[in-house]
């Protein structure tokens, strides 16, 4: 299998942009819909709970669950490219004469999963909570990823077929597409926390620790990456025929692209919270700190400081490339 590094090209960029936006505009518009109702029809709590779970579907299960993870997934249990089925990945580990009920397990499979989610975000979103309501949509998440990973573990077990490697993807995967995630709201829920409690001085340090969130998880995905699988001989020889970089290279974009949105998030929450001019420190602290990036000067400084242990890489590289791609256009 190859590591290459990639970035995505202008036109995928620009349309993933507008797709995405579309994903954002109808989820937040269904949602609001749900907290004022809809003019003319009357606002009854099933119609307020459908459109809330039709804003949920939109902003996140169907750019996220139906869209993404799936290649994802297929990519590195499986090593299938979008567009194959989970038919091809049975007949790459048993050979073409496969049993017939092995295949009909495997077209299961994703049908299986997809009704699980919606059921457990159906019954998350319905379900009342006594005199508090329902649910946010934080809960909702958490919740959710708690009863489906062990439902989703027992489903591949029973349904999709034999793993390509089964120790590369539940390593890699984890500090791909979790540490993103879970990095941005440690990022968040810590600075909104400290900034009620040290006030707005802290602003100052946003691109700092922004930065830090970056180049921690790139440390950790390249280094999981190559221990992984550049160094294993027979794991690469099981995932032949696909560029394995492509999930380093998603994860160091993916990084950037949460990274941008937790500074939007953070100054709408300085914004709201900010008298006079406060609002200035974090906008000229960061682009003080994003000019010194773009010249070098965090790379050197971290050069000089770890007495030369740390040099610019091929991640570090394609982090600070990605923000034409993935920073610019989505932050703007």
């Amino acid at each position: 299998g190859g590591a290459r590094l990639c970035l995505p090209t202008v036109r995928g960029t620009v349309l993933s942009s507008l797709l995405s936006s579309t994903f954002i505009f109808i989820g937040l518009l269904a949602l609001s819909a749900a907290e004022h109702g809809l003019h003319g029809f009357p606002r009854t709590a099933w119609l307020t709970l459908a459109l809330r779970y039709l804003g949920w579907a939109f902003l996140f299960y169907i750019p996220i669950h139906f869209m993404s993870v799936p290649f994802v997934r297929n990519f590195l249990l499986w090593s299938l490219q979008p567009g194959d089925s989970l038919r091809d990945a049975l007949a790459h580990g048993k050979g073409e004469d496969y049993p017939v009920c092995l295949g009909r397990r495997a077209a299961f499979f994703p049908y299986f999963v997809h009704t699980c989610w919606l059921s457990v975000y159906a019954i998350l979103i319905f379900v009342s909570i006594g005199e508090e309501g329902y649910f946010g949509l934080v809960p909702i998440f958490g919740l959710g990823n708690i009863f489906m990973v062990p439902v989703g573990t027992c489903a591949s077990m029973l349904f999709a077929p034999p793993l390509v490697s089964r120790s590369y993807p539940f390593k890699v995967g984890p500090s791909a597409i979790l540490f993103p995630i879970v990095g941005f709201l440690l990022v968040v829920g810590s600075y909104i926390l400290l900034r009620r409690l040290i006030g707005p001085s802290l602003a100052s340090v946003m691109p700092l620790v922004l930065s830090a969130y970056e180049l921690l998880g790139t440390a950790l995905v390249c280094r999981v990456f190559t221990r992984e699988f550049v160094v294993q001989k027979e794991v690469r020889e099981g995932y032949l025929g696909t560029n394995q970089g492509l999930v380093v290279s998603m994860a160091i974009c993916n990084l950037h692209a949460m990274a941008e949105g937790a500074r939007l998030t953070l100054l709408y929450v300085d914004n709201l919270e900010s008298q006079d001019w406060d609002i200035l420190v974090p906008i000229v602290s960061g682009v003080l700190w994003n000019v010194m990036v773009r010249l070098g000067g965090l790379d050197r400084f971290l050069h000089v400081v770890t007495n030369g242990w740390r040099k610019p890489n091929n991640g570090s590289r394609l982090l600070r490339e990605s923000g034409y791609c993935m920073g610019y256009p989505r932050f703007g």
